[in-house]
């Protein structure tokens, strides 16, 4: 198993507090993901899902019991390592921390013991580990001291002010509206604006004239590109009046225009909101992210009001919108494919560790909310963030598809795409488990179908992503490394095929899926279903591995669609492919290679199927082995069939529990 390290915190005072970083069970199917799917490598890191936790060593974090600790509190790390690649040095840097305890270790943890110095406001803890491969993970804990004690979050100063402000909120020490005016002023850094005013109108002749609301929203990313904030949530308020205007969503190009009946001077604020009609990035607390424009004072009757906002990545509300303007894209599809809205989805960000659950420094989707950690590390090697990571946070809007359309079963375990997932392990309170054949083909599916949506949403809406990193093309590409190319999965073949290849495989069949969408241009793939036939057709079957899904397909088109259908399925490892055959003495042997689920669990039952010139069926054989012997009473048979050739189509199951297929091969045709 690859190697993880993960650093959790607690307090001194209540005794070390070692949170087991548990897995996935099958009652919390859909918390899977953003997982390491690199087929590029061989050992890739395994993230349960959504980075749960870290099999791999590219991930390790630390949190804190609780988010609040007393004047002078000791705080207890405990490192907790599990790795195949050793850790061999850990080094640690503390602004404003001091290490009031050497270092501990025991077995596979190891202890550390901080202590805040009181004259430091925003104290800052750093660990820097090396394992025996090379690799160096980072992590970081940021304090800020108050006259309520520490604060501290894994992600930035500004999320432990925040958690700050939101303490005094809760309990009712500032009113609601002073508590976002703080919120919000810790980011103002990430907002640019241009406002001005034309001159009331002319032609005003009463006390009561038509004023007008002009606004173009957009944000910025890490490359300095600007795109427009479409589809988002603002609103218009007389501050002056204390009253809100009205409530609008921009269009496709950011843009508003807002007209209100007006007889006084007013003074104008735009209200800007990472919500979308059916979805929300909140904070951990659940509180929504809003920037305010400034003040746009003096508005008379009959003028026209221009606001031009910008909003940038360098703080974590910026960064919260641009996630926003991921998984509306995701809702959008979904709308549009389903011929309704699904239910809302909330998005948390950053999903920094908690007291609950100091595992979930990740990504993943559970009941309704997905949530984004914030990862970075890996920007130098030409990876997202995490909240750049639109392939992940769509992929995580995906899960909230299947589960809407009842086409999951996914335990959510670690998983790869490179991965035959009946040959990893997931954890359990009891240690570690290898991972059933049930338990296998319902993860490979359901990580698989995110994906597909993840790539479908984003070709769908490629015009309009195009400048987007990452975004519009066929390339899962994630903040934890992954990297996967659907065009070009046939690099899953030779020799990758050998080890990973068939229903069980995340890779196997989001490249069958994903064949089966895209326009036919390959000698394997001759099916182009498109967007919306794709979401009918796994909508109607409500498969929830790819058996249940070949099964349907067998039964909803006709035998031509389907031995099409079994071209994709031959390349990838699903059903048997390389079908032969060869000459001993009087009569042939056909032989081919098994696939299936796993090496270790091949096909074993194969009904070998018969075909003249034409298409019609002359006989079937059945055989539990790898090949078949056709002996002269059958091939007289065939040379009396019409035409001068004959074709072969294997159709393939796997008994074991629970038992797989039909898969219908690829036709193979031969000379009489």
């Amino acid at each position: 198993m690859a190697g993880s390290l993960v650093f959790f915190l607690g307090s001194a005072g209540a005794g070390v507090q070692v949170f087991a970083a548990e897995e996935e069970t099958v009652e919390n199917i859909e918390r899977a993901e953003a997982a390491i799917e690199n087929p590029l490598q061989e050992d890739a890191e395994l993230l349960g899902n959504g980075c749960a936790y870290a099999d791999s060593g590219d991930e390790f974090s630390f949190s804190a019991g609780k988010t609040r600790y007393e004047a002078g509190e000791k705080i207890v790390a405990t490192i907790h390592t599990d790795s195949d690649d050793e850790v061999v040095s850990i080094e640690q840097s503390a602004d404003g921390f001091r290490v009031s305890k050497p270092r501990q270790i025991s077995g596979d943890q190891i202890e550390i013991t901080l202590t805040h110095d009181m004259d430091c406001a925003e104290p800052h803890f750093t660990l820097t580990a090396k394992t025996k491969s090379g690799e160096v993970k980072v992590r970081h804990l940021y304090g800020v001291f108050t006259e309520r004690g520490l604060y501290v979050s894994s992600a930035s100063s500004e999320s432990a002010q925040a958690d700050y402000y939101f303490d005094l909120y809760s309990t009712g020490t500032i009113a609601e509206g002073e508590f976002y005016s703080l919120r919000e002023n810790l980011y103002k850094g990430s907002l640019t604006e241009i406002i001005y005013n034309s001159a009331p109108s002319a032609s005003v002749l009463s006390n009561y004239a038509i004023n007008t609301v002009n606004a173009t929203l957009k944000w910025k990313d890490d490359a300095q590109i600007t795109h427009p904030l479409q589809f988002t949530k603002a609103e218009i308020w007389d501050v002056y009046h204390s009253a809100l205007l009205g409530t609008v969503y921009t269009n496709i190009n950011g843009e508003f225009t807002f007209h209100f009946e007006n007889s006084y001077v007013v003074q104008l604020q735009l209200r800007v909101f990472a919500e979308g009609e059916n979805t929300s990035v909140t904070d951990l607390n659940g509180t929504v992210y809003r920037i305010d424009s400034s003040i746009h004072g003096g508005v008379t009757p009959g003028t026209s009001s221009f606001f031009d906002e910008t909003i940038d990545m360098s703080t974590e509300f910026g960064q919260a919108f641009q996630i926003l303007q991921a998984v509306n894209t995701a809702a959008r599809y979904a709308t549009e494919m389903n011929g309704s809205p699904l239910s809302d989805v909330a998005t948390i960000y950053p999903n920094n560790p908690n007291s609950v659950d100091p595992t979930k420094d990740n990504c993943y989707y559970f009941n309704n909310k997905i949530f984004i950690c914030k990862r970075d590390d890996n920007v130098h090697l030409g990876y997202p963030t995490s909240y750049a990571s639109w392939d992940v946070i769509m992929h995580e809007y995906g899960h909230h598809v299947a589960k809407e359309l009842e086409i999951t079963a996914n335990p959510g375990y670690s998983h790869t795409f490179t991965s035959n997932l009946t040959e990893l392990t997931h954890r359990t309170q009891n240690g570690e488990e290898q991972n059933s054949k049930s338990e296998a083909i319902r993860l490979a599916w359901g990580e698989a179908h995110a994906s597909l949506f993840s790539g479908m949403a984003q070709i769908y809406f490629a015009s309009s992503l195009k400048f987007i990193f990452t975004a519009s093309d066929s390339q899962y590409l994630s903040y934890n490394k992954a990297n996967f190319d659907y065009d070009n999965a046939v690099k899953l073949t030779v020799p990758y095929r050998e080890a990973a290849g068939g229903e069980a495989c995340e890779g196997s069949v989001i490249a069958v899926l994903w064949d089966l969408f895209d326009s036919a241009n390959e000698e394997h793939d001759t099916l182009s279903f498109g967007h919306y036939s794709m979401w009918q057709l796994l909508k109607n079957s409500k498969a929830t591995t790819m058996s249940e899904f070949a099964a349907y397909f067998n039964q909803a088109y006709p035998l031509s669609t389907v031995l099409d259908f079994g071209k994709l399925l031959s390349h990838y490892g699903v059903a048997v492919s390389n079908i032969k055959y060869q000459y001993l003495g009087n009569y042939k042997l056909y032989h081919w290679k098994r696939n299936g689920t796993s090496t270790k669990m091949p096909n074993n039952d194969f009904e070998v199927v018969f075909y003249d010139g034409v298409g019609v069926e002359i006989f079937r054989r059945q055989t539990s082995i790898d090949s078949c012997t056709i002996y002269e009473s059958d091939w007289e048979k065939i040379e009396r069939s019409t035409g001068t050739t004959y074709s072969i189509v294997i159709i393939s199951r796997q008994t074991g529990s629970p038992a797989t297929g039909p898969y219908y091969s690829e036709r193979v045709t031969f000379n009489k």
